[in-house]
């Protein structure tokens, strides 16, 4: 999300010194996770890891697209289609 909020600072507020964005880190939305998270800023963004996780992000989309298409043949195959009773 730093980069999309980094891109609307720099359209809306385009004054906004740059060096005063920060990343913020937190794997969970407990309050006590992000309130710890944001008296720990210290990282600036990083692009390169920005672009690391809509790698990820793609790759896990498309494997699990290629494994449900999967599971879902082999499934027909067992039982037949529930839409051959329309035919």
């Amino acid at each position: 999300i730093c980069f999309q909020i980094k891109e609307l600072v720099d359209y809306y507020m385009p004054q906004f010194p740059i060096e005063n964005i920060f990343r913020v880190k937190f794997s969970s939305l407990a309050p006590k996770d992000i309130s710890m998270a944001f008296r720990n800023v210290k990282q600036k963004p990083d692009e390169k890891l920005s672009h690391g996780v809509y790698a990820r992000e793609e790759i896990d989309l498309r494997v699990g697209f290629a494994f449900s298409h999967l599971n879902t043949s082999k499934l027909y195959d067992k039982v037949g289609s529930p839409f051959e009773r329309f035919n």
